[in-house]
C-alpha cells in the first residue's frame, strides 16, 4: 500500500482523531485533503481552511459537509467552479440570501438546485419560474413553496 493510500485509509477511518485530520488537511496530495473534507468529524476550522483549497473537488466536499459554516458557504457561493456553487445550493442549511444570489447564476444546474431547495424564497422561485431552461422551470413547479401558475 502506497503512502497516499495509507493516509487516505487513515482519513476514511471513522475512528480518525481530530489531530490526524488537522495534520492531513495540509497534505500536498489533494486526494488526501478531499477525504479530510469528507470526514464526518472534520472540525469547522479545517472546513474553513479547506474552503480555500486550490482543488475544486476539495472545495465541493466542504460545501457538501453537513457542518460547513455559513461563512464558508458564503465564500463558496462565489466559487469559480459551478460544481462547488451547485453543492452550496444543495446544502440543507444554505441561507436564503445565498439562494437569492445563486438564483441568478449563469449555470443552469446551479439554478436548478436553487429551484429545488426547500428554503428557496418565493421571490427567487417566481424569478426562476420564467427561467430560459425548462428543467429549472419544472423544478420550480415541484417546489412545495411555489404556488404560482407561470410554470
Amino acid at each position: 500500500m502506497s503512502l497516499i493510500q495509507q493516509k487516505i485509509a487513515l482519513v476514511q477511518s471513522p475512528t480518525a482523531i481530530v489531530e490526524q485530520l488537522i495534520k492531513l488537511a495540509n497534505d500536498k496530495e489533494w486526494l488526501v485533503r478531499y477525504w479530510v473534507a469528507k470526514h464526518p468529524n472534520c472540525p469547522i476550522s479545517i472546513l474553513e481552511k479547506l474552503a480555500n483549497d486550490k482543488e475544486w473537488q476539495v472545495r465541493s466536499w466542504v460545501a457538501m459537509h453537513p457542518n460547513c459554516p455559513i461563512s464558508s458557504l458564503e465564500k463558496l457561493a462565489n466559487d469559480k467552479s459551478s460544481y462547488v456553487r451547485l453543492w452550496v445550493a444543495e446544502h440543507p442549511n444554505c441561507p436564503i440570501t445565498i439562494l437569492e444570489k445563486l438564483a441568478n447564476d449563469e449555470n443552469l444546474s446551479v439554478r436548478y438546485c436553487v429551484a429545488r431547495h426547500p428554503n428557496c424564497p418565493i421571490s427567487s422561485l417566481e424569478k426562476l419560474a420564467n427561467d430560459e431552461n425548462s428543467y429549472v422551470r419544472n423544478a420550480v413547479k415541484h417546489n412545495p413553496n411555489y404556488s404560482g401558475v407561470n410554470v
